[in-house]
């Protein structure tokens, strides 16, 4: 991703899970892993400083890093591993805050029972989130500290109709009582 290694989009080796292969004039499928540019935690972490990163997104946990990483805590529509550097630390922030609730958002539909479940476990997964970045912040040595928030990428997958007047559903979505969900998740964020 370009705030990760401060490239050009055109030069990433991965730009979406399936993309055009011009060597086999073909569909082929890309995992996260598929980034071939270092990160920027990862040449601070070479020069000396102790990082600290969190679920950045669709990015596996770079391993060595002088410091701490968690990916996978909450992330969307991951495809690499729940892991962290030093090892145990996923399992410990698991231990201590649970797992992140959110779950996949692609797999509710638009009735309003679903979507307000959705809404409540976007705002739960926030304050989790929250709580655990303030434990890591307090509890680990860092120098430079990055998290990563899927709750503000996952809230547009349904409720951006909310916002948007002009889209054919926004009526449907006021009529739910749900038009400010967006809102509500970026100002639980802020």
């Amino acid at each position: 991703s370009c705030i990760y290694s401060g490239q050009n989009p055109a030069t990433f080796d991965k730009y979406f899970y399936v993309q055009y292969d011009p060597r086999t004039r073909d569909l082929r499928h890309v995992l996260d892993d598929g980034f071939t540019q270092r990160p920027f935690w990862k040449l601070c972490s070479e020069a000396g400083k102790r990082v600290g990163v969190i679920d950045a997104v669709k990015y596996p946990c770079t391993k060595p890093l002088n410091g701490f990483m968690i990916a996978n805590w909450g992330a969307h529509a991951t495809k690499s591993k729940k892991e962290s550097t030093p090892d145990g630390l996923w399992a410990e922030a698991e231990r201590r805050f649970g797992r992140n609730p959110v779950g996949d958002v692609d797999r509710i539909d638009s009735t309003q029972e679903s979507r307000r479940d959705m809404r409540k476990r976007l705002l739960r997964g926030t304050s989790m989130r929250k709580q655990l970045l303030g434990w890591l912040v307090k509890d680990q040595p860092w120098d430079v500290f990055f998290a990563g928030f899927s709750e503000l990428h996952q809230v547009g997958h349904h409720y951006w109709h909310g916002v948007d007047q002009t889209h054919e559903r926004h009526k449907e979505i006021v009529a739910q009582g749900l038009a400010d969900t967006i809102e509500c998740v970026y100002a639980a964020v802020d």
